[in-house]
């Protein structure tokens, strides 16, 4: 017959063994899901910075096609300082998509 401390121990080290498969199980999971909520995130800032970039050029098209029929002093420096400013937001825009690599695979959508 077996010693009961020794079924105790053995009874003790199953658990032990169950609860760190536990832990890892767990901890596996809580990976997974961080790491699908941070490619969720990281796609959506993307999509969210190929838009800025899309409505920022859009803005430039539009501003030089007023500038282009611009009669008005006043206008025409105004619309000379909106695609200045546009432009700048536009090359800021650009900057951040290339550090995130985006042009490349915004290409290829």
């Amino acid at each position: 017959m077996d010693h009961p401390l020794k079924q105790t121990q053995t009874s003790r080290e199953r658990f032990f063994n169950f609860l760190t498969l536990l832990r890892i199980r767990i901890s596996c999971a809580a990976h997974a899901l961080f790491d699908l909520k941070t490619a969720d995130t990281e796609r959506r800032m993307k999509q969210d910075l190929l838009t800025e970039l899309n409505h920022s050029l859009s803005n430039i098209r539009a501003t030089r096609s007023a500038f282009r029929e611009a009669t008005d002093s006043d206008l025409i420096e105004a619309l000379i300082f909106e695609l200045k400013s546009e432009e700048a937001r536009y090359n800021f825009l650009l900057k951040k998509a290339k550090d995130a690599e985006l042009t490349r695979s915004a290409r290829h959508q």
